[in-house]
């Protein structure tokens, strides 16, 4: 192999190295935002190796192109290499899917009953079904969330991708849906456990982006606290508007973020 040659692998083996070093967090942000959805079936630590391995095959592969960048296509082959190892993980059969089928009508035909959202009570006994069974029916409904991710991701050319926003993206969408839902049904039991997605999927995004979550909140508490006067009690202006105390100070949450 002739000197210029040797210089060409060793330069192109730097950029990859490069690449995937400069690009490691975008893994780590996708992991914990598609796991937010799909915890119930896959650990963390399982989507994040595939993650990367789909990292190190976009550094391998990438040819710069006019308008594309590394990390739009890296994202692309990093959701597609999670959505392959989901698709091959998952645990749905046949009768998953037809009871899926048939919980989906139910809830239609409970909603157009009604005129609201039905309990999870009302769909269990139209179900023919004790609350545990549907409960646990639930759970496996999780791993559909599969095949929903993978019919947005199908795409893998960065050439094609869609500019809709990402299933990722839409994921905090789904939790809010879901808030909405418990709140509508007043299901305590289900408002809590939409609150508790929400903290998931909210803490997940902050260890992906490098965010002490619980050291800015403190930051924020104590900012809102000094918006109080000396006697420790709200400021109010003439139209009732909570007014910032003497001892105000605005948050600073920057020395949070690795």
């Amino acid at each position: 192999m002739s000197v210029a040659m040797q210089d060409h692998y060793a330069n192109q083996k730097t950029d990859v190295d490069e690449l995937i070093k400069q690009h490691s967090d975008l893994v780590r942000k996708i992991a914990w935002q598609v796991h937010g959805r799909t915890r119930h079936t896959t650990e963390i630590e399982d989507v994040m190796q595939i993650g990367f391995t789909g990292l190190v095959n976009a550094a391998q592969q990438y040819t710069r192109k006019d308008g594309a960048t590394f990390a739009t296509y890296a994202s692309i082959k990093i959701k597609g290499a999670i959505i392959d190892y989901l698709r091959k993980s998952s645990n749905l059969c046949r009768t998953t899917i037809q009871i899926k089928k048939k919980y989906n009508k139910v809830v239609q035909n409970l909603q157009t009953k009604f005129m609201r959202n039905p309990t999870h009570s009302e769909i269990a006994a139209d179900m023919g079904m004790s609350e545990r069974e549907l409960y646990e029916w639930e759970q496996a409904f999780q791993a559909n969330a599969h095949e929903s991710l993978a019919d947005v991701y199908d795409q893998y050319s960065i050439w094609y991708a869609s500019e809709e926003d990402s299933p990722e993206e839409k994921l905090g969408n789904e939790e809010l849906k879901e808030l909405k839902t418990a709140l509508d049904t007043k299901n305590l039991v289900e408002v809590a456990d939409a609150l508790t997605d929400i903290l998931y999927v909210t803490y997940g995004a902050g260890h992906a982006f490098g965010i002490d979550l619980d050291k800015c909140f403190d930051e924020v508490q104590r900012s809102n606290m000094s918006k109080l006067g000396e006697d420790g009690k709200p400021i109010y202006n003439e139209h009732g508007k909570v007014m910032k105390g003497p001892k105000y100070f605005q948050p600073d949450l920057g020395k949070f973020i690795k």
